[in-house]
């Protein structure tokens, strides 16, 4: 996965968004690289708007690359 790829929640299969931003995540301690990042999605939503969250590789499905 990476930056602006259309994605939908793993979840919830009704909410799709776009990947705006890929991040280090810290906190995690393993060597496999899905593990190690955390992605920032912007959600859009017809009931609430666009919604932010700040997601790990297993809440993601991507739907379609850039």
């Amino acid at each position: 996965m990476k930056v602006g790829d259309l994605v939908e929640g793993h979840y919830h299969w009704r909410r799709n968004g776009i990947i705006i931003k890929k991040a280090f995540d810290k906190d995690m301690q393993t060597n496999d690289p899905k593990f190690m990042y955390r992605y920032t999605v912007l959600w859009a939503d017809s009931r609430r708007g666009t919604l932010v969250t700040d997601s790990g590789w297993h809440d993601l499905q991507v739907v379609n690359e850039n």
